[in-house]
């Protein structure tokens, strides 16, 4: 809940840039502070600002515009200033805030309740662009009370202008919507209480001082957006691995509690854990049983070519005792090679025997992110990983 309150404070910096929707532009006084770069710079620190957190920023820039208007001009409110739409959109905001604070200490609960929540922002993602749209074609950011009925309309032009912006706001809103998501699939594989606050704080305090610089100037939050959108769009290749992570992640655990289980034969999904060589961070892919053994394939770019990973089976086994199924590497270093996604939890003995790797392996959560980190640290050393031949 504080971070509604803290970004509710912030965000209430950004008034000026949130109030595109307040009234059409034929209707608004337009009173003009900043040029059109200015403005430009304003949206797109919106645009980022929507892409890490989408019902957040829609929610309080709806309850903004509402109050910000005069009550005889409320009837003329866009739809994301309407009570009903930006009030829904907080309560949500509040019920996933008290479900990252008090229900994830019931470890029962945690799962099914992050994927509610990774469905919940993957929505929001979606919402945004409609947001976006309402703020690119809803006239002038600046605009305050009303001008006399015959303002000129707009434009062929500057409907031009406010497509072509638009289409700018929702290519940083996509990329940074994509990357902060996978601030949803961490908290997914993560089984630690109060993580997911300690995230999503992290989170929610990026969109408080981006708001806070733009509140000073549309310019100042554009600078400090900047470097975010730059990265965010250069993460983008690993952010998607990670989104289809949530996405599988998502509806494995609907189905678990629908009752639907792995069709029998069915090929068995998995995704590259760190551990695993030649192989980039969480790609999907499928195990299957080849002529020299157990085999990772994949396809390039999602939809490309596919690879063949060859996987020591007798180096490997299949281990439980974390939040879902993995494929560890046995020995005193212990890596995860693969991640199972949900559909397989608690079914280790079975997911065991069909890969014909004998018994499971019960590894505690202190021993997994111990080992975790020693990976992490030789990576970052640059100590050298086992070589695996891959067969393109």
């Amino acid at each position: 809940m504080f971070r509604l309150a803290f970004a509710l404070i912030a965000l209430l910096l950004l008034a000026p840039l949130v109030r595109a929707d307040v009234l059409p532009p034929s209707k608004a006084e337009v009173k003009t502070t900043y040029g059109t770069g200015e403005k430009v710079c304003g949206k797109l620190s919106l645009a980022a600002l929507t892409g890490k957190s989408p019902w957040l920023v829609m929610g309080v820039g709806g309850a903004i515009q509402f109050f910000g208007t005069p009550d005889e001009q409320k009837e003329r409110l866009g739809l994301f200033a309407q009570p009903w739409v930006w009030g829904t959109m907080l309560v949500l905001v509040l019920l996933v805030g008290f479900k990252d604070t008090v229900l994830t200490l019931f470890s029962q609960l945690k799962l099914p309740l992050d994927a509610l929540a990774q469905a919940f922002h993957a929505a929001g993602g979606l919402f945004g662009l409609i947001y976006l749209g309402a703020s690119a074609f809803g006239g002038d950011a600046q605009a305050q009370g009303l001008v006399a009925d015959s303002a000129p309309p707009p434009t062929f032009m500057d409907q031009v202008g406010s497509f072509v912006l638009w289409l700018l706001m929702c290519g940083v809103h996509l990329a940074v919507w994509v990357v902060f998501n996978t601030v949803e699939v961490a908290i997914l594989l993560n089984p630690i209480p109060f993580v997911d606050t300690c995230l999503k704080a992290f989170r929610t305090a990026v969109v408080g001082v981006i708001s806070g610089a733009a509140a000073i100037h549309p310019v100042f939050g554009f600078v400090l957006a900047l470097p975010v959108i730059l990265v965010c769009l250069l993460l983008v290749p690993v952010a998607l691995r990670f989104s289809v992570a949530g996405a599988v992640f998502t509806a494995d655990v609907f189905k678990r509690l629908f009752g639907i289980k792995p069709v029998p034969g069915a090929p068995v999904r998995a995704f590259a854990a760190l551990a695993f060589p030649g192989v980039p961070l969480y790609t999907f892919g499928t195990v299957e049983r080849g002529q020299q053994g157990l085999e990772f394939v994949y396809r390039r770019a999602f939809f490309l070519w596919k690879r063949r990973i060859p996987i020591p089976w007798e180096q490997v086994a299949v281990a439980s005792g974390g939040v879902l199924p993995r494929l560890i590497e046995l020995g005193d270093r212990g890596g995860t090679w693969l991640r199972f996604p949900p559909r397989y939890r608690k079914m280790e003995p079975e997911l065991a025997l069909t890969l014909g790797l004998g018994d499971v392996h019960h590894k505690s959560i202190s021993t997994s992110l111990g080992k975790a980190f020693r990976r992490v640290w030789d990576w970052i050393t640059g100590k050298s990983k086992p070589k695996v031949e891959a067969q393109a």
